[in-house]
């Protein structure tokens, strides 16, 4: 059912994000807390951050926005005040207006961490494999640091972006971060976790080009 124009929202905002279930969850979220807000898919390019982010600025009937792929590091650059987590990665996934002021905050890196947790009881071995360098990336490896991993590799197809982020990260991590190229992965050890952050497949159903179906 399409929004409500008259009605406040709250946008996913990406390129794409026809795939996201995100508006079966979160609108059955605002309903349960007595909200009439409705959450909606917001299709954005990378050009027209700006105009949307000023329209969430300025108040109007857009209480908030979701940021994903392959927004979260500009979206970080174009806020007006970080919290301390999206500060700490450079990437911001959640967008919220105060006193005509963008605020973005980072949520991913403690939703990793707890779902890590929960999954494998705090054992998440010596070496973690990241794949890919973007915003999804960058808290995935500072939840994996505050986990006690020892040694994370980030591997992405442009080994500099890779670099660049261990460069920028790995000074206060306390953790030995290593950058690699994907196809270069065959030369190093063998790791106890793989995550995999990359958008291969995103927005791509079965039997599509790019799809990726994960093992069962």
């Amino acid at each position: 059912m399409p929004a409500d124009p008259s009605r406040p929202q709250v946008w996913l905002l990406g390129m794409p994000v026809k795939h996201s279930l995100s508006p079966s969850f979160q609108n059955a979220g605002l309903h349960h807390l007595g909200l009439d807000w409705d959450y909606t898919l917001r299709p954005v390019s990378r050009d027209e951050l700006p105009d949307v982010l000023a329209r969430i600025r300025a108040g109007d009937l857009v209480r908030g926005a979701n940021v994903t792929v392959p927004h979260k590091e500009a979206v970080a650059e174009l806020v007006d005040e970080l919290g301390e987590d999206a500060r700490c990665v450079g990437a911001v996934n959640t967008v919220v207006p105060r006193g005509g002021r963008l605020i973005g905050y980072n949520t991913d890196v403690f939703g990793f961490q707890r779902l890590l947790e929960e999954a494998v009881v705090g054992q998440t071995g010596r070496c973690a494999l990241v794949l890919g360098a973007g915003g999804a990336s960058r808290a995935v490896v500072v939840a994996l640091a505050r986990l006690g991993v020892p040694w994370i590799v980030v591997a992405n197809r442009s080994v500099g972006r890779a670099e660049a982020l261990v460069a920028e990260l790995g000074p206060g991590l306390g953790a030995r971060l290593e950058a690699v190229a994907l196809d270069q992965l065959t030369g190093i050890q063998p790791p106890d976790l793989i995550v995999h952050t990359t958008s291969l497949g995103v927005g791509t159903s079965p039997g599509e080009p790019g799809f990726m179906d994960l093992p069962k």
